[in-house]
């Protein structure tokens, strides 16, 4: 018993995996000008292709930072925490403003 070939299925091949982060680009998020320590940390984001900008998906997102994080020696004052809005990008860094 031979049975015939399938008619309209065709192998699919294995689809190749990439990295999604190969993608991506890391940007520093900056606390407003009043306070003494400005570099907060880091957030990603998926480089820009087509009609999709970086920039347009970092606007708007929200950070929240301990107080003990934007001063220096303010471990007594670590409980505060701020939420600062993305209002900006130049180049690799994120400006935030108060939210």
């Amino acid at each position: 018993d031979k049975m015939a070939p399938q008619k309209g299925k065709k192998k699919k091949g294995a689809k190749k995996k990439i990295d999604p982060f190969l993608k991506k680009d890391w940007f520093t998020v900056r606390a407003p000008a009043s306070f003494p320590v400005r570099d907060v940390g880091y957030t990603i984001g998926t480089q820009s292709t087509g009609l999709k900008n970086v920039r347009d998906t970092l606007l708007g997102r929200c950070v929240n930072v301990s107080l003990g994080d934007l001063k220096p020696n303010s471990e007594d004052e670590a409980f505060r925490v701020f939420r600062l809005k993305v209002a900006e990008v130049h180049g690799k860094q994120c400006l935030t403003v108060f939210n």
